[in-house]
């Protein structure tokens, strides 16, 4: 009988046949060893398995109510839940749109805002020194505020801001166009997962008739996407053939979010 530590150390390698089935034989011999229900819970989740791991993380939490892990889940499903609520809405169809977080555009207006300050001290310190030249001033304005905020009107224009789920397909939509990817186009898609406890990656491929990945959507850290495990549920629900499976998440492809 293999310990956790073992079953996670061979799970990060690959080299695990059938986790589900040593676990249970560690539960059937301690059904409160909550090291293997928390990763049966794990395993649950990235498998798409998501009623299944919230049984185990709701059973962590009848075994021990101070489970950091578990209440660190509870919370993590009650944010969900308002993301739900305030950044998706019903779209005609049977759809649903997605609000995405505007994380580049949130990152390059920081630099706008860094260099309107930058510009002011500058400039202020500058007209305190004798025959500093008018175009010196320009230019300096140009490089610390024209330039950010023309970069700030190209990715509020030009960044993904919501993406539509319906019995069609799926749409990423920007304020200047629209990727619409169908489903009767759509061969499969593949959430690929990788197996580092700590910081695990998570993307969502759409694989073509060619079988050629023509959009990736990042799950894991860093994510656009609010109310993640929504995300996913609507996209089973109306796409049949979604597998999930360990392997390398650095894929290139068409479209990123």
């Amino acid at each position: 009988m293999k310990h956790v530590q073992t079953l996670k150390k061979e799970l990060q390698e690959g080299t695990c046949q059938n986790p589900h089935s040593d676990l249970n034989e560690l539960l059937l011999m301690g059904p409160n060893n909550l090291e293997a229900i928390k990763l049966k819970a794990f395993l649950y989740h990235y498998e798409g398995r998501f009623d299944e791991e919230s049984s185990a993380w709701h059973k962590i939490i009848e075994i021990d109510p101070e489970d950091q892990d578990a209440l660190r889940y509870l919370r993590s499903m009650k944010t969900e839940d308002i993301e739900y609520m305030y950044f998706t809405s019903e779209e005609e169809g049977q759809g649903r749109r997605f609000f995405l977080f505007p994380q580049k555009l949130i990152k390059v207006s920081l630099i706008g805002l860094i260099g309107c300050i930058l510009f002011l001290v500058t400039s202020y310190i500058l007209e305190q020194t004798p025959y500093i030249s008018d175009e010196l001033i320009l230019g300096l304005f140009l490089l610390t505020v024209f330039t950010p905020w023309i970069l700030i009107g190209i990715r509020f224009l030009t960044t993904p801001n919501s993406i539509t789920i319906d019995n069609n397909g799926i749409s990423i939509n920007s304020r200047t166009k629209k990727k619409f990817i169908p489903w009767n186009s759509t061969k499969q898609i593949q959430c690929i997962h990788d197996m580092n406890f700590d910081s695990t990656e998570f993307k969502m491929l759409f694989k073509d008739s060619s079988d050629s990945t023509n959009c990736q959507i990042n799950l894991g850290p860093g994510s656009c996407i609010r109310a993640k495990t929504y995300f996913i549920r609507e996209i089973m629900f109306h796409f049949q053939n979604v597998v999930f499976q360990t392997g390398s998440t650095d894929i290139k492809s068409e479209t990123t979010i």
